[in-house]
């Protein structure tokens, strides 16, 4: 697999720039990008909750693309990814988080550079009004404890930023397959103990090879009223490290599905993994591998600028000794002010629980009332 992906980035850049060598001009970038912020008040309870009342919290990236389509018809195009602020989770210290390049045309699309592998691009989740407070896969948390996630990843995603060569199918009777290679994952994400015999180690450095992403996703339109996202997405690598609490290689896989229909979207999606590292607030925020499960539901509903929505979510994480539940719900409402922005607001409420060999010793949980805007540009 990984002979057949280099070599067809190879003998497509060659193709793709057959008779262009002596082009004068480059390709023309045009900047996007998003902000979106949130403040809520947090009301937490529980063996270990502090005295915070409100927290707040952002997130903005801004994008340098461009393209050009040659003579034979190839699109051949350019995509960075600038990190405007710190993100404490995976940052990696640089401004430029993913920069790749693309060739596109009949025979499908290959990618080469840094950038989500197709685990991450093709899951199909269940639908959201926000992009930041959400209980699936948040990229905000005023909680701290919104740990349920059903797209695959290694090392939180950490591997956003290793280099990965991709393929996607053109989409045949609504189906496109996709997938994407890594030779070499690196991560500093996670902070290691002196005791790394506990069931509670977290390493420094997660090291990864081999990692192979598949995906396969459905899109259909019935009538003029129904829609319908289906997914199934799978991830597998190899673990360099040698932590006597690692039994076997990162393996994990998901399924998602989503229905719209006069204004309604429902879905749900479900991830099921082994030995991936993953995030826990019962950990102090350190990470454990073992056996990960999560599932979530929801429903929105939009009519002109409003939308509407609620959602659930639920996950279990088994280490041996050490098990953690989390159940999360949450209400919103949003609207559309005007172009590229909208503003919103809900109510979240998360509880975690944790035990040692069935013996409780973290029970957790948060409301948060949030408002959230987002402004795309």
């Amino acid at each position: 697999m990984k002979k057949i992906l280099l070599g067809s980035v190879a003998l497509l850049g060659a193709a793709a720039f057959t008779g262009q060598a002596y082009a004068q001009e480059g390709l023309e970038l045009n900047l996007s990008g998003f902000f979106v912020g949130a403040i809520g008040y947090v009301d937490e309870s529980g063996s270990s909750s502090g005295s915070r009342d409100y927290a707040t919290g952002s997130d903005s990236e801004i994008h340098f693309t461009g393209a050009v389509t040659l003579d034979n018809g190839l699109e051949v195009g350019f995509h960075a990814e600038g990190k405007l602020e710190e993100d404490s989770a995976s940052d990696n210290g640089d401004f430029i988080e993913e920069t790749f390049i693309y060739f596109d045309g009949v025979f499908g699309k290959i990618v080469f550079g840094n950038e989500d592998g197709v685990a991450d691009q093709m899951a199909v989740v269940s639908p959201t009004l926000f992009r930041g407070n959400t209980i699936n896969d948040a990229e905000l948390d005023l909680s701290g404890l919104a740990t349920v996630n059903t797209v695959l990843t290694v090392n939180g995603g950490g591997d956003d930023f290793s280099q990965k060569v991709m393929y996607f199918t053109p989409r045949l009777a609504g189906f496109q397959l996709g997938v994407s290679f890594a030779p070499e994952v690196d991560s500093d994400t996670f902070s290691r103990s002196s005791s790394c015999g506990s069931a509670f180690c977290s390493r420094s450095e997660d090291d990864y090879d081999s990692l192979l992403e598949v995906g396969l996703t459905y899109f259909a339109e019935y009538g003029n009223d129904v829609d319908l996202g289906a997914s199934v997405t799978y991830l597998t690598a190899e673990d360099e490290e040698t932590d006597s609490f690692i039994s076997d290689d990162p393996e994990g896989w998901a399924v998602g599905v989503n229905v719209g229909f006069s204004g309604f979207t429902l879905g749900a999606s479900y991830a099921d993994s082994e030995n991936i590292p993953r995030v826990e607030a019962s950990l102090g925020g350190s990470s454990a591998p073992g056996d990960y499960q999560a599932w979530d539901i929801a429903g929105t509903y939009e009519t002109g600028p409003w939308g509407f929505m609620l959602g659930y979510a639920e996950d279990e994480h088994d280490l041996g000794t050490f098990s953690s539940e989390t159940t999360a719900i949450q209400g919103g409402v949003d609207y559309i002010l005007g172009k590229g922005v909208s503003i919103g607001g809900g109510i979240q409420y998360i509880e975690e629980e944790a035990a040692i060999s069935g013996v409780n010793f973290f029970d957790e949980d948060a409301t948060v009332v949030f408002v959230e805007t987002m402004i795309n540009f």
